[in-house]
């Protein structure tokens, strides 16, 4: 076991020292190594003649290594290894190799190959003619291409039940599958073709949730590098088998009725629900057509499985999750027929999910991490619908309010079911505020007309908000209620509402309980109120002045909310940065005399 804990350090260390990832998502060639190789210039066509002789000739023998330089025998060490490893695999001998050195092999043949099989030149000042070699069309690279195809291959075969082996792995395909040069080259190469062969035909077993997504997505990438009149052939061939079996089951009434309480055909959705959301995950514009003809009568016949499966909280989190990346990788890219299909079929779900589900007073002890997770799924699903607004750009001849009216009937539908107890999770509170202030920025005149019950709980959400979050969650309610202010002449109920938000802030700022850099926003917030809403704006006044114990602090208090009413309406920039300057004076002459 030393031993093996010691490769696998060594292995790490070496796919560290190769590469470099200055970023989350790219992978560099490090400078220090690129200074040697531009130091080996003179031997590099020696150098890649022997790595082409061994390569091909001589890998998985064990042999002497050639006399290249450091860093093409770095890299020869490791396809030594997992050359040793696919043939003690090969050979029954699992039970005495370490999977953890498998899964660093291709940890390491990942950033590796991201690096030097296909790099970004533009991004370096000098490139050396050996990496050029590489990363062009080459008979070593295209060697090292289909070595490393059936490394996954093996790897996938092999080690099915080890997950972060499986990961490793086709996260060298997924890298493949972004590549055009790359992908085109692996679509034609037999091990390639023979992983396809053994998905279709349900002989490639991944036990892992992360995995099928990965590879499903890793597919539907590689599909959007073919002709699109290859694209619908490539996609039945792969995709329609698990398609064609779980639409005709989500069909019927009989076989949804058994998922609930039959663990086999429970875990076989749940599988068949992975790998739609994998494919969902690669929907770029050249390939949505295609893509949407496939999930679209997975996403309708899902609500009626959700429906009947309300209990089994796996199947009810993977169906909102599809969803969900259903609506963040595709709703941008969809034509105005399939965004409203997508739309029609959002709601039936959300009202599935509202009916069959506990309201705040109902929830069921033990359920509350189910309920979080489902509300928070709800929520980032109203986001991802709420962008097709915010990213195109029609004619307002041509605008569709359709999303509009979907995002509001669908917070009325989510709303009634979060409570004051969510919302202390600070990644739901986020998602909640944010979309909050979306919808008032964006809608605001729809939000103003919303029936009294919900609003009541918006509000009430929003005056939480402002005692028990960070600032950017004020800030988000601030920005909101500003929004709404102006859009909330001749409604005397929203007007109260609000007023209430800013009769709390106000008496915040009177404790020196909000935060100064948070001041600008909430005079934003204030100007806007007072300019639309002045008649609620003395009321909210002769509320907090009343409630003060001493004459004294109630002449104070009115003298300064007095000088708070502008002379104007105008809500021009250049009266906002005047009424900001008089708000800063305002809080003041106004700390500690509140009670």
């Amino acid at each position: 076991m030393q031993l093996f804990e010691d490769i696998h350090w060594l292995v790490m260390l070496l796919g560290y020292t190769l590469s470099d990832a200055p970023t989350d998502t790219d992978l560099t060639i490090p400078a220090p190594i690129l200074e040697y190789l531009a130091s080996c210039q003179e031997t590099s066509q020696s150098d890649m003649e022997a790595l082409s002789h061994y390569t091909q000739n001589c890998v998985g023998q064990c042999g002497e290594l050639p006399p290249v330089n450091n860093v093409l025998s770095a890299l020869l060490v490791l396809l030594e290894l997992s050359a040793v490893y696919q043939d003690m695999l090969s050979k029954g001998g699992r039970h005495f190799l370490s999977p953890q050195v498998y899964s660093s092999v291709m940890w390491s043949l990942t950033r590796i190959s991201a690096s030097y099989l296909m790099p970004n030149e533009q991004e370096y000042e000098y490139f050396p003619q050996t990496l050029h070699t590489l990363a062009e069309e080459s008979p070593v690279a295209r060697w090292l291409l289909a070595f490393l195809v059936e490394k996954v291959i093996s790897g996938l075969l092999f080690y099915a039940g080890e997950e972060s082996a499986i990961e490793d792995c086709l996260a060298l395909i997924q890298a493949f599958a972004k590549n055009p040069r790359i992908s085109t080259h692996m679509m034609r190469d037999p091990n390639f073709q023979k992983l396809i062969e053994r998905y279709t035909s349900g002989g490639l077993t991944l036990s892992s949730p992360k995995a099928n997504k990965m590879l499903a997505g890793s597919l539907t990438t590689v599909m959007s590098h073919l002709p699109v009149s290859e694209q619908g052939p490539f996609m039945d061939k792969v995709f329609g088998p698990i398609r064609d079996s779980t639409v005709q089951m989500l069909n019927s009434k009989a076989d949804v009725a058994r998922i609930p309480n039959c663990p086999l055909l429970t875990q076989q959705v749940l599988t068949a629900l992975d790998t739609f959301h994998g494919i969902a995950s690669g929907i770029i514009s050249k390939t949505v057509d295609v893509v949407f003809l496939t999930l679209m009568p997975v996403l309708e016949g899902a609500v009626f499985l959700m429906e009947k499966s309300q209990h089994v909280q796996p199947i009810t989190s993977s169906i909102l999750q599809l969803y969900c990346a259903v609506a963040d990788s595709g709703i941008l890219q969809m034509d105005k027929v399939q965004t409203n299909r997508l739309y029609e079929t959002c709601y039936k779900l959300l009202k599935c999910y509202s009916d069959a589900s506990p309201s705040r007073g109902a929830a069921i002890v033990g359920l509350e991490d189910d309920r979080y997770d489902n509300i928070l799924q709800c929520l980032e699903l109203l986001s991802h619908l709420c962008s097709k607004d915010f990213f195109v750009f029609d004619e307002p001849d041509k605008q569709d309010d359709t999303s509009s009216r979907l995002v509001l009937v669908g917070l009325d539908i989510i709303v009634p079911h979060i409570d004051v107890d969510l919302l202390k999770f600070p990644k739901l509170s986020s998602e909640f505020f944010k979309l909050i202030t979306f919808i008032c920025e964006v809608y605001p005149e729809k939000v103003v007309g919303l029936p009294e019950n919900v609003i009541d709980q918006i509000v009430l959400m929003l005056k939480v908000g402002l005692n028990n979050y960070n600032d950017d969650i004020t800030f988000y309610i601030f920005n909101a209620v500003s929004a709404l202010a102006l859009h909330s002449l001749g409604n005397q109920f929203f007007q109260r509402k609000i007023g209430q938000i800013i009769k709390h802030t106000l008496l915040l700022i009177s404790g020196q309980e909000l935060s100064a850099e948070l001041y600008d926003t909430a005079a934003d917030m204030v100007f806007s109120f007072i300019c639309k809403c002045r008649e609620e704006y003395l009321v909210v006044v002769n509320e907090i002045v009343v409630e003060q114990p001493d004459s004294a602090s109630q002449e104070c208090l009115r003298s300064a909310f007095s000088a708070l009413i502008p002379n104007t309406t105008n809500l021009s920039r250049r009266d906002k940065g005047k009424f900001s300057k008089i708000f800063e004076n305002f809080a003041v002459n106004v700390y500690g005399i509140c009670r």
